[in-house]
């Protein structure tokens, strides 16, 4: 298992963010049951981890368009439809104590 599959599948956000910068586990990787990190993102309802995911590149496709439709998250919903991530990045970075 990609180590970024792990922490999302643990919903760490900071492991997540290291793995996206040190390039353990990049944005295309996948479960074991095919998901992709972008979509068990969604399904965990992190909405950082999606943020850092488009930040690093990863353009939502139709699938998982339509996990973050199911799943009833706005956010990830607006995020995965516009990509418009920063402001969610902005607020994660506040919160650690990071700006």
């Amino acid at each position: 298992m990609d180590e970024i599959i792990y922490c999302i599948l643990n919903n760490s956000t900071d492991g997540a963010i290291r793995c996206l910068e040190t390039n353990k586990g990049g944005i295309w990787s996948k479960s074991q049951t095919g998901e992709t990190a972008m979509e068990l993102a969604i399904l965990k309802n992190n909405k950082y981890i999606v943020a850092y995911l488009i930040k690093y590149g990863s353009i939502p496709n139709a699938k998982e368009m339509k996990t973050a439709i199911n799943n009833e998250n706005e956010v990830i919903i607006e995020m995965v439809r516009t990509g418009k991530h920063l402001n969610i990045i902005k607020e994660y970075e506040l919160n650690k104590g990071v700006v």
